[in-house]
């Protein structure tokens, strides 16, 4: 009997064995995160990006300025910010996720605002995150 390989993203929710997040973790490290006002509460698998100028990292921003506009790594797990003063997160810096688990509404609500679907579409498409070794699957490409 042959063994067959496991689809990596399949749903795998309602099972006491695995998570029922379809993601898999290659690499993920401590990192500063920047006071942010409110003190929202960050989802899991938002997008970040470092602040190329105050080198903390903060939520992806569409046409952000000094290196915010770009993704370089995705928060682990569910984050408490501060308005008060930095806050250390676990940042994800190289997986495979499922374009379906990145919650972007749950993200805009939070941040009040931020990019549109396609927006952020065209930012997991970046052949810079594939170069970081970020693997994103169940992208739609552009329309014509």
């Amino acid at each position: 009997m042959a063994l067959q390989p496991r689809n990596l993203f399949e749903d795998l929710s309602g099972t006491d064995k695995v998570p029922s997040r379809r993601y898999i973790r290659l690499s993920a490290r401590p990192r500063p995160v920047k006071a942010i006002a409110g003190a929202p509460l960050l989802p899991m698998n938002t997008p970040m990006a470092q602040n190329t100028v105050t080198g903390f990292w903060e939520p992806f921003v569409q046409g952000g300025a000094d290196g915010t506009a770009v993704i370089r790594a995705f928060l682990l797990c569910d984050h408490q910010s501060s308005a008060a003063g930095e806050t250390v997160a676990e940042l994800v810096f190289a997986m495979e996720i499922h374009r379906n688990d990145i919650n972007t509404a749950a993200i805009r609500a939070v941040l009040g605002g931020g990019a549109t679907e396609a927006q952020l579409d065209t930012a997991l498409g970046a052949s810079l995150l594939r170069e970081l070794d970020f693997y994103i699957q169940g992208l739609v490409p552009p329309q014509a």
